[in-house]
Parts: structure tokens; C-alpha cells; sequence
């Protein structure tokens, strides 16, 4: 049922010989690691984008938001918040093209309607300089419309693998579908 980025980490673990109670642990591990790398991260880009004070804010805000229970679970969320926000940040403080392009991949693997918002993401933060100075961020741009289409392949083909359709069959079953307001 998840994503491919947890079942990558899980099915990396499990040939290297865990159990399935150590998978667990170690996906709450990288779940803390993921909070931690997210608070220093928006710590690090706000201090240089901004100022010190806003990326102490940032780093409290973080701190105490409900990532702080998502960063001792097993689910996926924290790692997909971290990889977002590294995403983010890349795009904020142009980092090199492959850089953003991994990045984009890897955040997008970790839920399946990631890509759409992330190109939108990686657009906002291109903004000043797509309207301003279109040449300095073309590479950019094509960067984000080719890593919008590998994060679309590589899910459908996941799915294709391991349902046989294009789409997650898990997320229509009548049990995940709220029939009211």
C-alpha cells in the first residue's frame, strides 16, 4: 500500500537480513533523523535567505508542529516532509540543476500525487527570476519539467509492477473513502 520510497527502504532492510520488527525500528529511526534534518535544514535556509531571528522562528515552528509525533512513527511523512523541504530549499538557494532533479525524484517518491505540487513548488521558487531574468533559470525550468515527468514514470511504472495498473488500486477501496462531508 506505500509509496515506493518506503517500500525501497523496507525491501533494502529486509535483504540485508532484518526482521520485520527491526524494519520498523529503523523506519522510526529515519523518521527522527528526517525531523532533525528538517528542523537544521529550515534553520540553515532561513538564516541565509532571511535572517537569523525568522530561521530561529522556522526552526521552533518545525520543532513544535505535529512533526514532533511524526518523527518517532513508521509512516513515511517525516522522510516526505524532509525531502520536500530539501527540495524547497535547493530551489530556493539554487543549488545545482541535478541537485534539484534528485531531489524532486526522491520527494516525489515518496507519495504519489507529489510530483503536480512539487513542480509547483520548484516554480514558485524560480518565480523572481522566471519573470525578471528567464535566462538564468531556463536550465532550471527544464530541470523541474523533466524531473516532473521521471517522478510520473518511475510511480507508474511501481504500480504497473506491483498492482498490474497504473494507479494504486489500495487508495479506492471503500475503506479509505470518506462518503461524506
Amino acid at each position: 500500500v506505500w509509496p515506493l520510497f518506503q517500500n525501497l527502504a523496507g525491501l533494502l532492510l529486509s535483504y540485508l537480513g532484518f526482521s520485520s520488527s527491526s524494519i520498523l525500528h529503523a523506519l522510526a529511526y529515519l523518521s527522527f533523523l528526517s525531523f532533525l534534518g528538517s528542523v537544521l535544514l529550515i534553520f540553515w535556509t532561513l538564516k541565509r535567505k532571511a535572517s537569523l531571528p525568522l530561521a530561529g522562528a522556522g526552526a521552533l515552528i518545525v520543532f513544535t508542529s505535529p512533526f514532533l509525533w511524526y518523527s518517532h512513527s513508521t509512516h513515511g511523512e517525516m522522510a516526505a516532509a524532509f525531502l520536500t523541504l530539501a527540495f524547497t530549499a535547493a530551489c530556493l538557494l539554487r543549488a545545482r540543476a541535478w541537485i534539484i532533479v534528485a531531489l524532486f525524484i526522491l520527494a516525489g517518491s515518496t507519495k504519489e500525487i507529489a510530483f503536480p505540487f512539487l513542480l509547483l513548488i520548484g516554480v514558485l521558487c524560480l518565480l523572481p527570476d522566471i519573470i525578471t531574468d528567464p535566462k538564468r533559470v531556463r536550465s532550471y525550468v527544464y530541470g523541474l519539467g523533466l524531473s516532473a515527468a521521471l517522478t510520473l514514470i518511475v510511480s507508474v511504472a511501481f504500480n504497473y509492477f506491483r498492482f498490474a495498473t497504473v494507479s494504486n488500486p489500495n487508495y479506492v477501496t471503500g475503506l479509505l473513502i470518506v462518503s461524506s462531508l
